[in-house]
């Protein structure tokens, strides 16, 4: 899986998942992701975005690049339930493991 493929699914499924989550507590009277006073938003970790309180999705991963012969060369998200595949067989190959991290802001859902 690309890493562009990676950020994208995760941050979806995120924002499904909260969306899907809100229907289920608002059913027995709890609540996800409430408004937040102003005061409290920064205490709390959350940023303002033109009036809305945007959160912080903190990603760590381990790509892996590789090349040999028969293999088509890329980057590649690698862990989890990713199984990292290359494109041919090869008994000549060289990869390399590094990690990234990044952050990126993302409004949640507002529960309705």
């Amino acid at each position: 899986m690309e890493l562009n493929e990676f950020v994208e699914n995760a941050l979806s499924q995120l924002l499904q998942g909260v969306s899907a989550a809100q229907s289920k507590a608002a059913e027995i009277g709890g609540e996800i992701n409430p408004r937040i006073n102003d005061n409290n938003q920064t205490k709390l970790g959350f940023l303002n975005s033109s009036g809305l309180s945007a959160s912080i999705v903190k990603f760590d991963v381990a790509l892996t690049a590789s090349e040999g012969s028969g293999t088509k060369a890329g980057i590649s998200v690698l862990g989890g339930a990713v199984n990292l595949g290359a494109g041919g067989q090869s008994s000549n190959e060289n990869s390399v493991v590094s990690r990234i991290q990044f952050s990126v802001p993302i409004v949640l859902p507002s529960s309705r």
